[in-house]
C-alpha cells in the first residue's frame, strides 16, 4: 500500500452505520488520479494497493520522493471508503466517463460494520520488548516491566510508533550502546521515537530534526509525555558541532543525497547508524559514505536493513 487519503473531519460528523467498500481493478491509467476524482465524488478515503503481492518482484517496494513509479506493481486496484448510501452504478458510471473506458472498469464491494474505532486502534498497538532494557508503550498501557527503560509513544501522524522493522532496527541498536553521556542527533526524527529512546537511555543531550513541521509537534508531544529535554528543530537549525551518534531512519534515496551533510555531523569515531534500506540498496548507500566511514556488516530484518559506520 503507497497512499492513503484519510477521512476529513467533515466526513467523521454523523457517519453512517455501514461503510462500503468499493474495489477497482486498475490497468493503464494513473491511480493517483482515479483516487482524486473519488474524494471529489464524496469518497471518505482512497487507498492504491498491489493487487498481486505474491509476486517476487512487487513483494517489497517503497515509494521514495520524486519517484512515484507504480509500475514497480504489476497489477493495481484502488480501494474507496464510501457511505453506505453511495449510488454504486452512479460512481461506476462517472469514473468510466473521466477514464473513457470503453466498458465500466471490473470492481467489488463488501460492507464494512460501524465499531469503536479508537477503542480498536488502542487494541492494535500494545507494548513491545525491543531487548531486556527498553520496551516501547502506548500511553494508553502500564508498562510491563516498571524496571525497564519504557518509552511512552502517542501514535500520530508522524512516523514512528516502533512497530516498523527499520524503527525496531534503530531502537536495537539504541539500547545495546548508548552507554551514557553521548551527544545524539536524531535525523528525520518522526514522532521523535529514537531520540526519546537515546535520552531515556542516559544519553546526555539529544537534538531531533525533520523537514516536517507536524513531526517536530509529535516530538515535541511526545518528549513531554516521556518527561525528556529534547532539542527540537529544523535540519538548518543544527549546531554546528560534531555529535557521537547520529540515527537516521529514513528512506535510501535521501541518505544518498545526505551523505555529505550527515557525515560532517559526526565526530571521529562516532558512530553513523542509518535504516530505511532494502538489501538491494545496501551498496549504493555506503558507496556515499565510505569517504568517510568504515561499515560493520549490516543488520537484516523482514528485508529492512540498518547499517552502522564509524567515522575515520
Amino acid at each position: 500500500m503507497v497512499n492513503h487519503y484519510p477521512m476529513s473531519e467533515d466526513s467523521q460528523i454523523n457517519r453512517p452505520r455501514k461503510w462500503m467498500n468499493l474495489t477497482l481493478r486498475l490497468e493503464d491509467s494513473d491511480p493517483m488520479e482515479l483516487c482524486d476524482l473519488a474524494l471529489e465524488l464524496g469518497a471518505l478515503s482512497a487507498t492504491i494497493q498491489d493487487s498481486s503481492p505474491n509476486d517476487i518482484a512487487s513483494e517489497i517496494w517503497f515509494d521514495e520522493p520524486g519517484q512515484q513509479n507504480y509500475s514497480a506493481w504489476n497489477q493495481l486496484t484502488v480501494t474507496i471508503l464510501l457511505d453506505e448510501r453511495t449510488d454504486i452504478d452512479g460512481f461506476i458510471k462517472q469514473v468510466q466517463e473521466r477514464f473513457a473506458f470503453e466498458k465500466p472498469p471490473e470492481f467489488r464491494v463488501n460492507f464494512i460494520e460501524d465499531r469503536d474505532w479508537v477503542e480498536y486502534t488502542q487494541r492494535r498497538h500494545k507494548p513491545f520488548q525491543i531487548n531486556r532494557r527498553l520496551w516501547v508503550v502506548p500511553t494508553w498501557h502500564a508498562p510491563p516491566d516498571p524496571t525497564a527503560v519504557n518509552v511512552f509513544i502517542n501514535p500520530g501522524s508522524a512516523f514512528g510508533t516502533g512497530g516498523h522493522p527499520t524503527t525496531q532496527l534503530c531502537l536495537e541498536w539504541l539500547a545495546e550502546n548508548i552507554a551514557g553521556g553521548e551527544t545524539v542527533l536524531d535525523y528525520g526524527c518522526g514522532s521523535g521515537i529514537l531520540g526519546i529512546a537515546a535520552k531515556r537511555l542516559g544519553a546526555k543531550s539529544v537534538t531531533c530534526v525533520d523537514i516536517d513541521e507536524r513531526a517536530l509537534d509529535v516530538t515535541h508531544q511526545n518528549a513531554k509525555l516521556n518527561h525528556c529535554d529534547l532539542v527540537v528543530g529544523f535540519p538548518h537549525q543544527i549546531e554546528s558541532r560534531p555529535f557521537d551518534v547520529l540515527v537516521a531512519n529514513i528512506l535510501a534515496n535521501p541518505l544518498r543525497v545526505l551523505a555529505p551533510t550527515l557525515s560532517g555531523h559526526v565526530r571521529t569515531g562516532g558512530h553513523l547508524v542509518l535504516s530505511g534500506i532494502l538489501e538491494d540498496q545496501v551498496s549504493s548507500v555506503e558507496s556515499a559514505y565510505k569517504p568517510f566511514f568504515a561499515f560493520r556488516h549490516p543488520t537484516i530484518n523482514t528485508g529492512w536493513v540498518r547499517l552502522e559506520g564509524i567515522k575515520q
